[in-house]
């Protein structure tokens, strides 16, 4: 087994040793290991282009060794940047002077798998620190919208939106002598309108998309590069995503009427 690279999995970890006289068993008491441990300790060899995974004077494999074999040979892989080795478990001990050969084979097919559940558990991290990727929405939605009161809510708030957005679309029209307000400018005016209203008949419908369409319907209202429409779309867009912002206005306002 020449030009061979050793490796153990100590707490977890894979730790390699490569140009070196000792055994495996000799580095893992060089690290302070318990020599009454290393029985149990999972190490091997990569060679030719191989990992074998085993434990034990024997160079044995049982369960447990097929497992840590699933678990870490893509980080080995990676170490080693070789994505095409082949992994198997345990060694057979022929006659002196005789090649060794690894015994069991892990098939790709339970190699993939783990890959895949390693991914989906980095993905599922990423998404707690930034937020949901992939097909999800970069926000997170928090209202309830199979709550009837929340609905009812949904409705009356997409109701003033559109007519304060109306009611600012026609103040910029009167005063279009003072600002420029171009054609384009009109036609978001309109979709505004169109999209509320659009909102309000899904909310009644129960359907689903609503919320979807209420954030669109908010960033085209921010996109129109008018002030109290960008501050419409932002308060609806808050909104749309969690009404708790709006709970604790209102609660307030209840204090606030209690103590008058």
């Amino acid at each position: 087994m020449d030009n061979k690279i050793q490796f153990m999995i100590i707490n977890g970890n894979v730790q390699f040793l490569q140009n070196s006289t000792m055994d495996h068993r000799e580095w893992f008491i060089s690290l302070g290991g318990n020599p009454n441990d290393f029985e149990q300790v999972i190490r091997g060899f990569i060679m030719g282009n191989k990992i074998v995974f085993f434990k034990g004077l024997n160079f044995n494999y049982d369960q447990q060794v097929m497992n840590a074999a699933i678990m870490y040979s893509e980080k080995i892989k990676q170490a080693m940047n070789n994505p095409n080795l082949e992994v198997y478990c345990g060694i057979t001990i022929s006659s002196q002077g005789a090649k060794w050969e690894p015994v069991v084979k892990i098939n790709d097919s339970e190699l993939q798998k783990e890959k895949k559940e390693e991914q989906i558990i980095n993905d599922k991290a990423f998404q707690n620190q930034y937020g949901y990727i992939g097909n999800e929405s970069m926000l997170e939605i928090k209202n309830d919208y199979n709550d009837e009161k929340f609905l009812k809510k949904a409705i009356i708030v997409t109701i003033i939106i559109m007519i304060l957005s109306i009611l600012n679309s026609i103040f910029f029209q009167k005063i279009g002598r003072a600002v420029i307000v171009t054609k384009f400018d009109i036609f978001l005016s309109i979709l505004q309108v169109i999209l509320l209203g659009t909102c309000i008949y899904l909310y009644k419908q129960k359907n689903k998309y609503a919320k979807y369409l209420a954030i669109a319907t908010s960033i085209v209202m921010i996109f129109t590069f008018n002030i109290i429409s960008i501050i419409l779309g932002i308060i609806y867009l808050l909104f749309t995503v969690d009404q708790k912002y709006f709970q604790k206005i209102e609660n307030l306002i209840k204090k606030k009427k209690i103590k008058e």
